[in-house]
C-alpha cells in the first residue's frame, strides 16, 4: 500500500468479511503486521527454563548451612532445693527450609573433646546446671534427605552464672512515714541470686546530691533480696541502696536524693 509508505509490506489475515450488495462483491480483510524475519529461528537457540521460573530455595541435595549459634543464660531454682543454678540457652539460624533435625554441643575451653547433645526438632537447646567458665558452642543441622551440615562453632564464650554482679535496683523512691521515719520502696529485683540469698544494704549521706557509697555512712538494717520497701530513720539528705547476691557480690548504687 504506498499510499501509507509500505512496499512489498507483508501482513497475516486474520480475519476476512464477504459482502454483496448492488455494488458488487465486497471483500473486507483483517491483518497484522508481520515479517519473514520474525520467523528466522533455529533449534540451537533455545534456552530451558524451569516451567515455574528460577527456583531461590537450595537444593534439597546439597550440603545444608546453618549459623554458629549464639549463647544466653539465665539463673533457675531447682525443684529439690538445690538452690540457684545456671541455664544456657543455645540457639542457632538457617535460610534452608529442609532442616528438620540440629544439634548442638559444648565443651570448656581447655577441654580436648566436646559434649554432643541429642537431636532437637527446633533450632535451640537448653543446658541446665552450667558451671560458670569459658566455653566453646557448636551447632550442625540435619535436612530431610538425612545429610548433615559441617559442625559450626562460635567463638568463645563466657558464662558467668552466680559469679554476675546483680543489676541495680530500681524505682527507688522515699518518703516520710510519719514521727522520725522513712519509708524506701523500690521495684522487685530482677535476679534470683539476690531474692534467694541475697540481700539490700543502705546508707546516708548528708550530700543532696552527688552522693557516693564511700563517702556515706550506714544506716538501719540490710533487708532480704526480695523485699521491695525498708523502713529507716528520717534525716536529711541521700539514701542509698545497694544489692548484693548470695554470694556476696555487690551491684551498683541506686541514690534516692
Amino acid at each position: 500500500i504506498p499510499r501509507r509508505g509500505w512496499e512489498a509490506k507483508a501482513f497475516e489475515v486474520t480475519a476476512r468479511a464477504v459482502t454483496v450488495g448492488p455494488e458488487g462483491v465486497q471483500v473486507r480483510l483483517t491483518c497484522l503486521e508481520t515479517g519473514p524475519a520474525i520467523f528466522d529461528w533455529r533449534t540451537s537457540e533455545e534456552q530451558a527454563r524451569p516451567a515455574g521460573g528460577i527456583p531461590t530455595l537450595p537444593s534439597p541435595t546439597a550440603r545444608p548451612r546453618v549459623s554458629a549459634p549464639t549463647m544466653t543464660e539465665e539463673l533457675y531454682e531447682t525443684r529439690g532445693g538445690g538452690g540457684v543454678k545456671t541455664r544456657v540457652r543455645l540457639a542457632a539460624s538457617t535460610d534452608n527450609p529442609f532442616i528438620d533435625a540440629w544439634q548442638f554441643s559444648w565443651r570448656p575451653i581447655s577441654a580436648p573433646e566436646a559434649t554432643v547433645r541429642g537431636l532437637t526438632d527446633v533450632a535451640e537447646d537448653l543446658i541446665d546446671d552450667m558451671a560458670p567458665g569459658t566455653y566453646v558452642f557448636g551447632a550442625r543441622g540435619r535436612n530431610t534427605r538425612g545429610m548433615w551440615s559441617d559442625w559450626v562453632y562460635a567463638g568463645a564464650a563466657a558464662v558467668q552464672g552466680e559469679n554476675a554482679p546483680p543489676v541495680a535496683i530500681t524505682n527507688l523512691a522515699g518518703q516520710s512515714a510519719g514521727g522520725a521515719v522513712a519509708m524506701l520502696r523500690w521495684d522487685r529485683h530482677p535476679s534470683l541470686d539476690v531474692r534467694q540469698g541475697g540481700w539490700i544494704e543502705f546508707r546516708h549521706s548528708a550530700e543532696l546530691t552527688g552522693a557516693t557509697w564511700q563517702s556515706s555512712v550506714v544506716i538501719g538494717k540490710a533487708v532480704p533480696g526480695g523485699a521491695t520497701d525498708a523502713s529507716l530513720p528520717l534525716k536529711t539528705g541521700s539514701y542509698l541502696a545497694r544489692p548484693y547476691d548470695a554470694r556476696g557480690n555487690p551491684g551498683p548504687v541506686s541514690t534516692e536524693d
